[in-house]
């Protein structure tokens, strides 16, 4: 990760480098440095409002698992999406929801499942899961294996 970090940063910032570079040297290749040096700070931007929003997720999720509530779900359904990051198979997943004290209530989700994981998630397999307080939409549900219960 942080390597994919260093590459979105450097990248864009050697375009940038080298685009003022060749403007304020070259007068016969100023606009070819001004495109350069446009391109690289547009790259700068794209990737730093992507590492900002990935972040985001990523703290929302931690959250939810360190202070949310502990529930388990039921798989009711479960499809492929036809979409594959890292060769690993996108589900749409329909789950019931049992937080204790609260009615079971329907949740449906995307989650990127390890090819390892499938045979273990199908429909009726009670899964560990957690719910934030704040917002019962917000299911948390880790395809690592760690968070599975036998179902």
């Amino acid at each position: 990760m942080k390597t994919a970090i260093g590459t979105m940063v450097l990248l864009p910032l050697g375009f940038t480098v080298a685009g003022a570079y060749i403007w304020a040297t070259m007068p016969e290749a100023q606009l070819l440095g001004m495109i350069w040096a446009v391109v690289g700070v547009g790259l700068l931007l794209f990737f730093g409002l992507l590492i900002f929003v990935l972040g985001r997720k990523a703290a929302r999720t931690q959250a939810v698992r360190e202070s949310g509530i502990a529930a388990t779900a039921v798989i009711a359904d479960m499809s492929d999406t036809g979409l594959l990051v890292n060769h690993q198979p996108q589900m749409q997943l329909e789950l019931d929801v049992h937080v204790p004290g609260v009615e079971p209530y329907r949740h449906s989700m995307r989650k990127v499942v390890p090819l390892s994981m499938l045979g273990l998630l199908r429909p009726g397999a009670t899964i560990a899961v957690y719910v934030d307080r704040d917002d019962p939409a917000n299911v948390v549900f880790e395809a690592s294996g760690r968070l599975l219960v036998a179902g």
